[in-house]
């Protein structure tokens, strides 16, 4: 019999114990394998972040995308079977004044059977705005926390561009460009892209973890 050293650490009482692994998946789509000898995972779920408008008086910041989390014991029976995921992709700003062509954060879901049932996370992006009203914040469901996104704030008629929303537990929206300046892009995971007065700064790609013990 054939022992991997990344799983068999030792033996104990109850068998053998195993090395806790990460799996983080920052974009993308496909399947996440079950470890042997796995006991928990936790999973944890962000959205991409929205787009920032540009309007030339200040355009408002893409919306932040959304946090979902779910603890789940693991059966023997389902080692090895996989997870299926998807990486929501960052929302693109506004990229001229009045464009109209900023786009929504993608949402990030994960399907599949664990802990003797079904589970299906989704976290839905954040929404990239066209004027100087701030994106719509994300949202999200089936974990066992779920916790919407942060919506990006306004842009001012002086010049002063929105900031895009904050991910919870995650990425910062990106700043408001000011004096007729564009914004910063938002960081991963899921932050939303700030605004600016000629082009709209993107948000940021979602993101995925498995963490086994």
């Amino acid at each position: 019999m054939s022992l991997q050293i990344n799983q068999l650490i030792g033996f104990g009482a109850g068998g053998v114990s195993f090395t806790p692994v990460t799996n983080t998946y920052n974009s993308g789509s496909g399947n996440d394998a079950i470890p042997v000898n796995s006991t928990q995972v936790v999973i944890t779920v962000w959205s991409a972040g929205g787009g920032g408008g540009a309007v030339g008086v200040g355009g408002g910041g893409g919306g932040s995308g959304a946090y979902t989390r779910i603890t789940k014991t693991i059966l023997s029976s389902e080692w090895g079977n996989n997870l299926a995921y998807s990486v929501g992709n960052a929302g693109q700003g506004e990229s001229g004044i009045s464009a109209s062509d900023a786009t929504n954060g993608g949402s990030s879901s994960v399907t599949g059977t664990v802990g003797g049932g079904a589970i299906s996370l989704n976290a839905v992006g954040g929404s990239g705005t066209n004027t100087a009203t701030g994106g719509s914040a994300g949202t999200s469901s089936g974990g066992d926390t779920n916790t919407a996104g942060q919506a990006g704030t306004n842009g001012s008629g002086g010049g002063t561009s929105g900031k895009g929303g904050d991910a919870p537990n995650g990425g910062a929206g990106g700043a408001g460009g000011t004096g007729g300046g564009d914004g910063a892009a938002g960081t991963a995971p899921g932050g939303g892209g700030g605004g600016g007065s000629s082009t709209g700064s993107n948000g940021a790609n979602g993101r995925i973890t498995f963490a086994y013990t």
